[in-house]
């Protein structure tokens, strides 16, 4: 067909779309006219591969889904095959695209991004189905994104559709997240509703592979075992990995309550996990995220499973040191003493007073972790008093002690045959 007979059926198409909108049918009946319209199988997914409609087999040959708590995720490989057989780029600006050759003939897909009040919340896939695009397909796709987008904004602000519900956090916080200026108001209305926004306050933490910087096409799988910790209105994607509001409730079940059960579980599936301090205002989350992401990476050099930001504290004090200072320049004399006067593979007073310090007021408590009597404690203690002066009488000496045995211990300059905290 020439120009002028394509943009008149594309208009006829495009009349088509508005009259079912204005008729109120839902996504579901928008995405089957689309597909109808277009000659071609489709889907739309948000941003974590979950399944928002379709018009059938994406592909064909591949099998497109999997279940996890009553929701449909894309595989991993139908998410690859998606990505790897775009014929376009997503079409974002409107301008003029040019077709990819692919190997195999009408076997691409066309990707279009749909955008809710400006926000990337949903993406529409096409197959080509046998049959390669043309420009009718592309200005088509155009004007069924732009339908598609108003049949989400409807669906998840009247909750006509139940299925959208869990994608409104995502396009909701993802200004706040950038540290933009947002209108709070319209956040405040676009949160009411959910759960979690009566929370007192709430924390940010961020999954994200163990040694890759990125989950991206790994989510539908991690989402699909998740669910048995996190529920899944409460997970986002965000820079590609996965971002979860947990609150009080939930992060005490995940860090204190079942903490070693859920270790072993990011352990297993080769995940890491950082969470920030607690945080009260929504539309002011960039900060608590920003926390998220620093106990993240240290928690990877740590090698960890998981670290709350809370537990940074002395790591960052050490990083900031280190910019400007050998370690062992602001350390305790007596800490420094007992390091080159004892020999690495004992260092039974270092021990002995490190553990004096973690069981300050528990002699008893040291002396069992040492493996020794209580008067032994108390002597190798007197001991150490003699040779460096040290007194522990006040609270700025025990702590400038403390501090440069922890200090020592977390840049491995001394490794210890224990954990240095109360246990």
């Amino acid at each position: 067909m020439n120009r002028q007979q394509m943009e008149t059926e594309v208009a006829l198409a495009q009349m088509k779309l508005l009259e079912l909108h204005y008729r109120n049918k839902g996504l579901n009946a928008m995405v089957g006219l689309c597909s109808e319209l277009l000659g071609r199988p489709l889907l739309i997914h948000d941003s974590s591969f979950r399944v928002l409609a379709s018009s059938g087999d994406f592909s064909g040959t591949i099998t497109t889904q999997l279940e996890a708590r009553g929701e449909t995720y894309l595989m991993q490989p139908v998410v690859e095959f998606i990505k790897d057989h775009q014929i376009m780029n997503a079409l974002r600006s409107g301008e003029s695209q040019k077709y990819i050759e692919k190997q195999r003939a009408g076997y691409g897909t066309l990707v279009t991004m749909i955008r809710v009040n400006g926000i990337e919340a949903a993406q529409l896939a096409i197959h080509e189905n046998g049959k390669n695009f043309t420009e009718y397909d592309r200005l088509l796709a155009r004007h069924c994104t732009v339908l598609l987008s108003l049949e989400l904004q409807r669906s998840a602000y009247t909750a006509v559709s139940p299925i959208l519900k869990d994608v409104i956090p995502t396009f909701i916080f993802a200004d706040a997240l950038d540290g933009k200026a947002i209108d709070k108001d319209a956040f405040q209305r676009g949160i009411q509703g959910y759960a979690w926004a009566g929370a007192d306050h709430y924390r940010w933490m961020i999954l994200a592979p163990k040694v890759m910087k990125n989950l991206d096409t790994l989510i539908p799988s991690v989402l699909k075992v998740l669910w048995q910790w996190i529920p899944i209105s409460q997970c986002m994607v965000y820079k590609s990995n996965l971002l979860v509001l947990l609150t009080a409730p939930l992060f005490d079940k995940l860090t204190k309550d079942a903490k070693y059960e859920f270790e072993n579980f990011l352990k297993d599936n080769a995940l890491t996990a950082g969470v920030s301090m607690p945080a009260v205002n929504f539309s002011q989350a960039q900060h608590p995220y920003k926390q998220a992401d620093k106990a993240l990476k240290m928690a990877r050099n740590q090698n960890k499973p998981l670290l709350v930001f809370e537990d940074c504290a002395l790591h960052i004090i050490s990083d900031l040191i280190r910019d400007h200072y050998e370690l062992t320049d602001l350390c305790h004399p007596a800490v420094l003493y007992l390091l080159e006067q004892e020999d690495a593979s004992e260092r039974i007073l270092l021990n002995t007073l490190t553990l004096y310090l973690v069981h300050l007021h528990e002699p008893n408590r040291a002396a069992e972790r040492l493996s020794i009597h209580r008067n032994t404690l108390f002597y190798r203690m007197t001991k150490i008093k003699d040779a460096t002066g040290l007194r522990l009488h006040s609270a700025e000496e025990i702590s400038r002690v403390y501090l440069s045995i922890k200090f020592l211990e977390m840049n491995k300059i001394v490794e210890f045959p224990f954990e240095l905290k109360d246990i």
